[in-house]
């Protein structure tokens, strides 16, 4: 999304094949501070 080839989280899930709600969670993550991420993982 971030390069400009997806406008929506709806349109990058049906892409890539998965539900919304998961896209949309997973989409969140990756913009997690490196140390929250790391006290999730």
């Amino acid at each position: 999304m971030e390069a400009g080839e997806f406008n929506t989280v709806a349109d990058l899930a049906k892409a890539v094949g998965l539900a919304e709600r998961h896209v949309s969670r997973q989409v969140r993550l990756a913009y997690l501070a490196p140390g929250v991420f790391k006290r999730l993982v």
